[in-house]
């Protein structure tokens, strides 16, 4: 993996509160909500979607030999259809075999994950046009792109898709159906016209009403009155009331999640401030502890410039003023992880930029009660502290931390706002 490589990788994963959602969730979501949003809907979508994990194969139900099906990997991965991983046309007797061929792991753009985890669908015979849609927050509103010429060569034909921007505060979704209809009666069959309409100004409700941040049917197709989602991707904000305390799934090839990352979510849950960590690689020897959202960015940004990727350990961030309990825990995770490095020259990096309300001393005082926690482990494997913060107390914070280290005998070197932030990693 290169430099960029791993950013990009690590923007992916922590990307605002977006969190990707199965294309099985998503379409069983949508529907759910559909149904209870337009119970005298017009137009009909049904749910027939079937989830199978390759480990439970032996369990599953036989399909209806004498139907016709579509199976496919659902991992979180696009281009699966020009991949070769999408299988149509596949008779039901024949559904586990497919199933039992593909599960292989597999490598896309240099991550490597195996396959254990499918949707099967009933294929549909005569689907007619297929249409593209995709609904999207973006600074200026929610931004809906829409073509009927959708499907995998929807990116060849980009510029004739229709953009309309739907300012958030709009509410009146009659009139916005009418501009929809408007921007849409060049490009689509008369008796289609209205129905396809509607679907688009139906599907804007359910996007706000279940704070996705992203929705895309590629394909969908309309058949007299009845809607086929054949294709679907989401995300979501996971600090939306709907998705609180859902398990989000892994990304594909990313490793499954630790003990410790699963307490820091259950501390991120019942704080009012944000508490994050993802691992990259257990046994690197650069471990961070960093504090704000944006800076943690730009920390990293600056790691991943100086360092290879397989040095840096993980990526997470602590800030909204967390108290001390919370930052032990937070850090005592940390430490744990970082302890099981087969890696020799381990260094901490406890760094933040100026604060604006966190109270330095108080998250201070609780790093330095998790590094007496772990004193023995951190004297043996000769832990390296470099730290940089400021803000409300930082003074106090700082010598408290550059005590602690001291008392512990620990090489550190502990650093208040004026050394420039662009400079902290010369000292690694």
């Amino acid at each position: 993996m290169t430099k960029r490589r791993l950013w990009d990788y690590i923007f992916l994963l922590n990307s605002v509160s977006q969190k990707p959602i199965y294309e099985i969730t998503t379409k069983q979501n949508f529907v759910d909500t559909f149904h209870n949003l337009f119970p005298d809907s017009e137009l009909k979508i049904n749910f027939e979607s079937v989830e199978i994990l390759s480990e439970n194969l032996a369990k599953t139900l036989d399909f209806d030999k004498n139907q016709k099906y579509v199976v496919k990997p659902d991992m979180l991965f696009g281009g699966r259809g020009k991949l070769g991983l999408v299988k149509i046309n596949i008779s039901g007797d024949k559904v586990i075999q497919i199933i039992q061929e593909l599960a292989q792991e597999i490598e896309i753009k240099n991550q490597k994950d195996k396959l254990n985890h499918w949707i099967v669908e009933k294929m549909l015979v005569n689907s007619g046009t297929e249409f593209y849609l995709n609904i999207q927050t973006s600074s200026l509103g929610d931004k809906i792109s829409f073509s009927n010429l959708g499907g995998m060569e929807i990116e060849n034909n980009w510029d004739k898709v229709i953009e309309i921007i739907a300012s958030p505060l709009e509410k009146d979704y009659y009139k916005l159906q009418k501009l929809i209809l408007q921007k849409l009666e060049t490009t689509i069959k008369a008796e289609n016209l209205d129905l396809v309409s509607v679907f688009i100004t139906q599907s804007l409700q359910i996007f706000r009403e279940n704070n996705y941040s992203y929705l895309e049917f590629n394909p969908f197709c309309l058949v007299e009155k009845q809607i086929y989602l054949l294709d679907a991707v989401a995300r979501v904000d996971d600090q939306g009331s709907n998705w609180y305390g859902f398990e989000f799934p892994k990304s594909f090839g990313q490793q499954l999640i630790t003990h410790e990352e699963k307490k820091v979510l259950e501390l991120d849950a019942k704080s009012g401030s944000s508490l994050k960590l993802t691992m990259l690689n257990p046994d690197a020897s650069i471990w961070c502890l960093l504090a704000g959202g944006g800076a943690s960015v730009v920390f990293l940004d600056e790691l991943v410039r100086k360092f290879e990727a397989h040095e840096i350990a993980n990526y997470g961030e602590y800030s909204g003023n967390p108290n001390k309990e919370e930052v032990r825990e937070y850090t005592k995770a940390i430490l744990g992880l970082m302890l099981k490095s087969t890696t020799e020259n381990l260094t901490l990096c406890i760094v933040g930029a100026t604060a604006n309300f966190t109270m330095i001393d108080v998250t201070f005082a609780g790093i330095c009660e998790a590094l007496e926690d772990y004193k023995l482990d951190l004297i043996l494997r000769r832990v390296k502290i470099l730290a940089r913060r400021g803000g409300p107390n930082y003074q106090k914070g700082l010598e408290t931390l550059k005590t602690k280290c001291d008392q512990l005998g620990l090489n550190n070197q502990i650093f208040g706002p004026e050394l420039l932030y662009q400079d902290i990693t010369t000292y690694l």
